[in-house]
């Protein structure tokens, strides 16, 4: 995972919860993602709430308000967004919340610097 304890510690800081989003279309890469976040928060103590979403309309809004952490698919297949969308919309109402883009495709790497 591209993602390390420092950076998850750091977010969690104060928080009694971490509340994290995984959006992808791909059904069995979230649940290995949810399963490997799970483990890693487990390790560090620190309780997270996932919820897994395979496209932009099933996040509730107050979801993208109490993010902590957003892993963010960057390709939807036949859709008109892309994970850089989600974490634009995510920003425009929640500044402080990590935002890690996954992606098969090594073309799309350099979006998530955007």
């Amino acid at each position: 995972m591209a993602f390390t304890e420092w950076e998850i510690c750091r977010t969690a800081i104060g928080a009694d919860e971490m509340r994290m989003i995984i959006c992808d279309d791909d059904p069995d890469f979230s649940r290995a993602l949810r399963r490997e976040v799970e483990r890693v928060m487990e390790k560090l103590n620190i309780r997270a709430e996932v919820a897994c979403y395979r496209s932009f309309s099933e996040i509730p809004a107050s979801d993208f308000c109490r993010c902590s952490v957003a892993f963010f698919d960057i390709d939807f297949q036949d859709e008109e967004y892309t994970g850089i969308d989600l974490a634009r919309r995510l920003r425009e109402v929640n500044e402080r919340a990590l935002i890690f883009f996954v992606t098969n495709f090594i073309e799309y790497a350099p979006a998530g610097y955007e």
